[in-house]
């Protein structure tokens, strides 16, 4: 049976590069584009940081769906550098969150017709990274039983 090496899946490595081209496409209606010379990712972020003004209450989930975007940068990290054949458990649990987390602007957004190509290129990169990171765990201990 083939040792699963540490390698990065497919699925994940894809995953990062569609996150990267989402940050360059329009992310809702009438936000900002490339041709405005805004990188539309950046501007979207900036929203979900949020006004300063409103209280923690209103803003704590946008802001934790800003900081997923860390995650997914950590995530590259953790397949570069990782030491075993399968990244922490806690990662595929967090992108697992993340991606349910982050489908709250399909709710916040007033229509998902506002939503553009790149919110939703967004989103499957977090989904893409979740199945993954669950893939390769599934495979991991189907080759620990002997499966």
């Amino acid at each position: 049976m083939e040792h699963l090496e540490k390698r990065v899946p497919t699925v994940v490595a894809a995953a990062w590069v569609i996150f990267a081209v989402a940050w360059f496409l329009p992310v809702y209606q009438g936000g900002q584009t490339l041709s405005d010379g805004t990188i539309p990712g950046l501007q979207a972020f900036r929203v979900a940081l949020g006004d300063s003004e409103l209280g923690w209450q209103v803003r704590s989930v946008p802001i934790l769906t800003a900081l997923s975007n860390g995650l997914l940068l950590v995530s590259v990290v953790l397949f570069l550098r990782r030491t075993s054949d399968t990244p922490p458990q806690w990662l595929a649990w967090s992108f697992l969150v993340a991606t349910l987390l982050n489908t709250m602007w399909i709710f916040l957004s007033g229509s998902v017709w506002d939503l553009r190509i790149g919110y939703w290129l967004w989103l499957l990169s977090f989904a893409l990274v979740t199945v993954g990171l669950f893939g390769l765990r599934r495979d991991a201990e189907a080759e620990l039983s002997g499966a």
